[in-house]
C-alpha cells in the first residue's frame, strides 16, 4: 500500500519530488511531518535514493540531533584533526566550518531527526551562518534536513526551505488513495465505491488505518466500529506503534451517515426525476395540490418521493407492484437519511444495484 500512497497519489508523490529538488540546489530543508506520517520509512528511502540517484557525488547520513553545542559537534565529527587544530575562538564554528575546505559537510546530505524544542533556534542561527560563510567563500554547502512535528520551532529564513507534508495532503488524496486500494481489496464490486467513500470518510486523519481497513473491506463494511476497534488492538503501523481508535470511533455514525447523504441522496433524487418524467401526465392530473409544509405544488418536478409513493399506492398513477415497491425503498431511505439515520449495509446495496439502472 506504500507504493501506492508515495507514488501514485499525486500530492504525496510532489511532496517527495519537490524536497528531492529543493536539496539539490544545496539549500537545506526543514521538513514538517506530523506524527503518523503514513509510511515513513518508505517515504525516507524515496527521498535518499532520489538524492543518490540524482546527484551520486555527495553522500547521504541521517543522524540524531546532537546534544551538544551543533557547531562543535560538527567541527569534532566532520573535520580532520589538522583543521580542528586551526579552529579559534573569535570566529563562530558555523563561520570556520563554512570557509574550511578541509571538512565533509560540504560534500553532503545529511538528515537531522528527533531535534528538541530548544534546539530550534540553535539550529537556524547555525545553518544560515554557516551556508552564509560557504557562499562567501565559493564553497558548495551541505544540505541539513531537518525532521521536524513543530513547525514553530523554526523561524523562516533565506535559503531554508520549509516543506510542511500535512499542507499537500488533501482529503481528497485519501479518497483517491481508498479508491486506488479498493482495486485490491475482497469485497463485491458493486460496494468498492462506498467502501472507499465510507473508510476515507471515518479513518481521513490516518492514511495507514485506511489502508488497513480496505484490505479488510467485507467485514468493514458489515462493522466499521468492530472492524476498526478489532484491527487497532491487533494490527501496528508500519513504524511499529499502535493505531488509535478512540477519536475515530466517536465519529463513526456521523461520517457513515455523511457518506450516505453523499453517495445516495443523488440517487434517490435521479430516481424520483425520472419516475415524474415517465408518469408526469398523470401526475398533472392531481396538480395543484398543498403539501405537508402548506406550500402550493404546481410543478410537476417538485412533488416530492413521499407524495409520488401516496399517488401510487392510491391508484392515480398507475405503477406495476415491481416498480411501487422500488418507489416505497426509496421514499423510506430519504425519509431515514433526512432524519440523520443511518442505512444498513443490506439497504445500500439495493439502492446502489438499483441506482445503477438509473
Amino acid at each position: 500500500m506504500d507504493s501506492i500512497w508515495w507514488n501514485q497519489i499525486s500530492n504525496a508523490n510532489r511532496f517527495i519530488r519537490e524536497v528531492i529538488s529543493a536539496a539539490l540546489t544545496a539549500g537545506s530543508l526543514i521538513l514538517v511531518l506530523p506524527p503518523r506520517t503514513p509510511w515513513y520509512q518508505s517515504m525516507y528511502e524515496r527521498i535518499k535514493n532520489g538524492l543518490r540517484e540524482l546527484d551520486a557525488a555527495n553522500s547521504f547520513e541521517r543522524i540524531p540531533c546532537p546534544q551538544e553545542e551543533i557547531g562543535r559537534y560538527f567541527l569534532d565529527h566532520y573535520c580532520t584533526r589538522e583543521e580542528i587544530n586551526r579552529y579559534r575562538k573569535g570566529k563562530t564554528y558555523a563561520e570556520f566550518l563554512g570557509e574550511s575546505e578541509q571538512n565533509l559537510l560540504h560534500n553532503r546530505y545529511i538528515w537531522v531527526s528527533d531535534i528538541p524544542k530548544e534546539k530550534g533556534s540553535e539550529w537556524i542561527g547555525f545553518l544560515t551562518v554557516y551556508q552564509d560563510s560557504c557562499r562567501r567563500n565559493g564553497l558548495r554547502p551541505g544540505v541539513f534536513i531537518l525532521e521536524t512535528e513543530q513547525e514553530t520551532l523554526f523561524q523562516k529564513r533565506k535559503n531554508i526551505h520549509f516543506f510542511v507534508l500535512e499542507q499537500y495532503l488533501t482529503p481528497y488524496d485519501k479518497f483517491a488513495f481508498c479508491t486506488l486500494a479498493a482495486s485490491k481489496t475482497f469485497c463485491k464490486e458493486n460496494l468498492k465505491q462506498y467502501l472507499a467513500e465510507l473508510v476515507s470518510g471515518i479513518c481521513s486523519a490516518d492514511a495507514e488505518l485506511c489502508a488497513l481497513c480496505m484490505k479488510h473491506g467485507s467485514a468493514f463494511l458489515e462493522n466499521p466500529e468492530m472492524t476498526i476497534e478489532k484491527l487497532c488492538s491487533m494490527e501496528k503501523r508500519s513504524d511499529g506503534s499502535r493505531f488509535h481508535s478512540e477519536e475515530i470511533r466517536k465519529e463513526i455514525d456521523a461520517a457513515i451517515w455523511e457518506v450516505q447523504i453523499k453517495l445516495l441522496f443523488p440517487i434517490i433524487e435521479r430516481y424520483r426525476r425520472n419516475f415524474i418524467l415517465r408518469h408526469v401526465t398523470e401526475i398533472e392530473q392531481v396538480l395543484p395540490y398543498t403539501n405537508s409544509m402548506n406550500e402550493r405544488v404546481n410543478d410537476p418536478m417538485e412533488v416530492e418521493i413521499g407524495m409520488l409513493c401516496f399517488l401510487s399506492q392510491s391508484g392515480q398513477v398507475e405503477t406495476s407492484q415491481r416498480e411501487a415497491q422500488k418507489l416505497a425503498i426509496f421514499r423510506e431511505a430519504r425519509n431515514k437519511l433526512a432524519h440523520v439515520y443511518c442505512l444498513n449495509l443490506e439497504d445500500v446495496e439495493q439502492m446502489l444495484i438499483i441506482g445503477n439502472k438509473y
